[in-house]
């Protein structure tokens, strides 16, 4: 039952009135509570280890699996750089991976992960370096499931041993 008492329109709740605003925003909090904000945490759990198993495969030189993961624009640019990096015989670990999904769209068939992490590449003959990378994942969603379609690296700070 709603009335006006004061200029204010009042809900009967079990234990008196309850102003018609308040009811209104403890509903509006309890559904974005309950709903997660319209985030889905198992999705971005999906999409971060998708980043995560991607940037693993590429130093550990699976790239018949790392490609597995891209699409687009991503996947094109890697199978052109592919006879060069294995020409290299670079061999790279990765350490402290941090990464969140950074951004997804509403209806949930697109995201960006950013994350950061330490590149240890060592190249047989000049040495080893350390890199910091903070790096910008876009993926999308696809009758596949999730794959990368961009990346964009940024090298915060390289360390030559």
């Amino acid at each position: 039952m709603c009335v006006r008492i004061g200029g204010l329109m009042k809900v009967r709740v079990s234990r008196g009135w309850v102003s018609l605003r308040w009811a209104a925003a403890l509903l509006v909090s309890s559904c974005l509570l309950v709903s997660g904000c319209g985030r889905s945490f198992l999705l971005e759990e999906e999409i971060v280890k998708l980043c995560r198993g991607y940037t693993e495969n590429v130093a550990a030189r699976k790239y018949d699996k790392a490609m597995e993961m891209l699409t687009g624009d991503a996947l094109e640019s890697f199978r052109i750089a592919l006879p060069a990096i294995e020409a290299l015989e670079i061999s790279s670990k990765v350490s402290g991976w941090k990464g969140k999904v950074d951004w997804m769209n509403r209806p949930k068939d697109r995201a960006s992960v950013a994350a950061e992490y330490l590149m240890e590449q060592t190249v047989p003959g000049y040495g080893t370096a350390l890199t910091d990378y903070e790096v910008v994942y876009d993926l999308k969603k696809t009758a596949s499931g999730w794959k990368i379609y961009s990346i964009k690296a940024v090298r915060k700070q390289e360390r030559r041993d």
